[in-house]
């Protein structure tokens, strides 16, 4: 196994470690302890493919891609899109809640003031 092999595995190990002790104690909503759980499993399978990998060679001809490296490619920008828009989504709703928020805000001050 090479050094960036055992430096990436020690980090994923170490993240996983730290995500799974987040999910546990997390009294979040259902979505969120979903995306949670994709984002641990996501680094379970970095793990698996950095120590053999032969999985993502298989993977690849399972599915008709060919070698392993476009396989992962194409999963990371799956993976890299649904978090964009997830990400998109969340930012519309924060802009929305501070617009109501400073509408509520603003209308109680112009009540207040004579």
């Amino acid at each position: 196994m090479s050094l960036f092999q055992v430096t990436s595995l020690l980090f994923l190990v170490g993240f996983s470690i730290f995500k799974l002790h987040g999910l546990l104690k997390s009294r979040k909503k259902l979505i969120f302890l979903f995306r949670d759980l994709l984002s641990l499993l996501s680094v379970i399978f970095a793990i698996l493919v950095i120590s053999f990998p032969a999985i993502s060679t298989y993977l690849g001809n399972f599915f008709g891609i060919g070698r392993g490296v476009d396989f992962i490619l194409y999963v990371s920008i799956l993976i890299l899109f649904l978090r964009s828009e997830s990400l998109s989504h969340k930012l519309l709703d924060s802009e929305a809640k501070i617009e109501a928020l400073v509408r509520e805000i603003s209308l109680k001050k112009c009540d207040k003031e004579p």
